[in-house]
C-alpha cells in the first residue's frame, strides 16, 4: 500500500500502462540530457529495467524581424536553446518556409516568403528538432503591410486653423505653419492615428495630454480641423497617394525660417510609426 508502507501490489494488462512519480531534488535531476533506469519487480519473481533520457526541448527568446508584408521575401533570425542541427521552422498559415539554417545552438535563420494574399494577423512561431521535440512562441511573427511611403512639403504660414496652446484647436486670428502629407503610391490606404512635428523650436502634436503646441490636421488647406475639439486626438483614414495637412502655430522667435527643418512622426492604425522630414528652402 503506497499510502503507509510504500509498498505496490497492482495488475497490469497485457500492452497497458501505468506511472510513477518521483519529488523533484535540488538540484534537480529532471533537466534535458539527465538519464533515468526503472527497475519493476514482479509477482512471479522476475524484475525488468527500462531506461530513459529526460527529451532536450528547444526554446524560443525572441525573433527578429517579427513583423513582414505580403508579398514580402525576407530573413528573420530566431533565437533560442536547445537548436539540433537540422532543426526546422514554420511560422503558419500564409508563409512559407524556403530554409533553416541552424546557426549555432542557439540561432536560427530563417528565409521566408509571405504569400501576397496572407491574411494580415500574428503567427505563431514553431521550431522542431529532428528528435521531435519542439516549441512555439505564440504570435511570435505579424503579417502586417509594410510602413508607407511619406513624404512632408513646407507651404508656408498660408492658413489659420490653430492657436498657441496644448489645446488650442481653433484659429487665434495668426496664420499657422502649413505643410502636406503625401502618401506615396503603393503604400496603401492608410489610417493616422497620432500626428508630432518637431523643429529645434518647438514641438506640435495631437494630444491635449502633453504640454506640445496643437498640432492641426485637415484633409485639405481650406477643410474643417479633423482633431477631437476636446482632447486633440485624430483617426482619420489618408487613401494610397493621397494627400493630408497639418499646421502648427507660429511661435516667438518663429521656426518657419529658411534653412530650418521639422520632422512628422505619424503613428497609423496598424500600429507602425513613421517619421519624414523636410527643410523650409
Amino acid at each position: 500500500n503506497n499510502a503507509s508502507t510504500g509498498a505496490v501490489s497492482f495488475g497490469v494488462a497485457d500492452g497497458g500502462t501505468f506511472f510513477v512519480f518521483a519529488s523533484d531534488l535540488s538540484p534537480s535531476p529532471f533537466t534535458p540530457g539527465n538519464g533515468f533506469t526503472l527497475t519493476a519487480n514482479f509477482a512471479d519473481g522476475t524484475t525488468a529495467s527500462a531506461t530513459v533520457t529526460v527529451p532536450v526541448v528547444p526554446t524560443i527568446s525572441s525573433v527578429s524581424p517579427d513583423s513582414g508584408a505580403p508579398g514580402a521575401s525576407l530573413t528573420v533570425t530566431v533565437m533560442g536553446t536547445n537548436f539540433q542541427a537540422g532543426a526546422s521552422a514554420s511560422f503558419g498559415a500564409g508563409v512559407t518556409v524556403t530554409s533553416t539554417t541552424v546557426v549555432s545552438s542557439s540561432q536560427l535563420s530563417v528565409a521566408l516568403a509571405i504569400a501576397a494574399a496572407a491574411a494580415l494577423a500574428p503567427r505563431d512561431v514553431t521550431v522542431t528538432n529532428p528528435d521531435g521535440q519542439s516549441v512555439i512562441r505564440p504570435g511570435g511573427f505579424t503579417v502586417a503591410p509594410a510602413p508607407p511611403t511619406l513624404s512632408l512639403a513646407y507651404l508656408g504660414k498660408v492658413r489659420d486653423k490653430v492657436g498657441g496652446g496644448n489645446a488650442a484647436f481653433s484659429a487665434d486670428g495668426g496664420l499657422d505653419g502649413s505643410f502636406q502629407v503625401t502618401v506615396g503610391a503603393g503604400s496603401g490606404a492608410r489610417t493616422v492615428t497620432r500626428l508630432e512635428l518637431r523643429a529645434s523650436g518647438g514641438v506640435w502634436d495631437t494630444d491635449t495630454a502633453t504640454p506640445h503646441w496643437a498640432l492641426g490636421a485637415a484633409a485639405s488647406l481650406d477643410g474643417g480641423l479633423l482633431n477631437n475639439a476636446s482632447t486633440g486626438a485624430v483617426s482619420f483614414g489618408v487613401a494610397d497617394g493621397g494627400t493630408f495637412f497639418v499646421f502648427a502655430s507660429d511661435l516667438s522667435p518663429s521656426p518657419f525660417t529658411p534653412g530650418a527643418s521639422f520632422s512628422l512622426t505619424v503613428t497609423l492604425g496598424d500600429g507602425s510609426v513613421v517619421t519624414v522630414s523636410t527643410t523650409i528652402p
